[in-house]
C-alpha cells in the first residue's frame, strides 16, 4: 500500500496517515522500494536480496 501510494505521488506524511504507519517506516519502505528499482534489471531477484540485505520475498513483492 505504501509504495502504491508513493506512485501516485502521495506526500509521506498523507501515506503515513492512511496506510497507520510511521512516516519513518514509509520513509524506509520508500528507500528500500527505490533501491530495489535501480537493481532491478542488472541483478536477478536473489542477488538484489543479498546485496540490500533484504529477504528475496521483500524484493519479489
Amino acid at each position: 500500500m505504501i509504495i502504491g501510494h508513493f506512485l501516485k505521488n502521495v506526500p509521506t506524511p498523507d501515506i503515513s496517515r492512511i496506510t497507520g504507519h510511521t512516516e519513518e517506516a514509509c520513509d524506509r519502505d520508500i528507500k528500500a522500494y527505490k533501491s530495489i528499482r535501480t537493481l532491478y534489471g542488472s541483478m536477478n531477484q536473489n542477488e538484489i536480496a543479498r546485496t540490500l540485505n533484504m529477504s528475496e520475498s521483500v524484493v519479489k513483492e
